[in-house]
């Protein structure tokens, strides 16, 4: 299944308890926007995921396959280095400020999408529903 498309989230399986491992504080936790849309475009080997949220803000990256690049998490900046193996991508970021670092693998399926977060202290996972 193709990775580009939209998406809309359905639910979470962990991915609260994901945040805690990463030391989130419970009141981010809490407000976390968590109707939201995903927007994923394929162009070569350019990549842009635009996360809307409930509220109208969008988060938005771009980024080039194979080559590294600034990404935020949080209030938190990251270098980050995208691989794609047939539809699955996969986001490696390292914390530049601390020594963190964290793994998100964009799964796609006939009917959605599964985003699984990994750290070395949990994994948790968002899904979406195609639109």
């Amino acid at each position: 299944m193709a990775l580009a498309g939209k998406y809309v989230h359905v639910k979470d399986e962990g991915f609260d308890d994901f945040l805690r491992s990463q030391e989130v504080s419970e009141q981010i936790i809490q407000n976390r926007k968590k109707d939201s849309e995903l927007e994923i475009q394929v162009n070569g080997n350019n990549v842009t995921i635009k996360h809307i949220l409930s509220d109208g803000n969008i988060r938005k990256i771009e980024f080039e396959i194979g080559k590294e690049f600034d990404e935020k998490m949080g209030d938190h900046p990251h270098k980050s280095l995208a691989s794609l193996e047939g539809n699955i991508l996969t986001i490696s970021s390292k914390s530049t400020i601390s020594s963190k670092s964290v793994t998100k693998t964009y799964v796609p399926s006939a009917n959605g999408l599964e985003v699984i977060h990994k750290s070395a202290k949990g994994e948790g996972k968002i899904i979406f529903k195609r639109q």
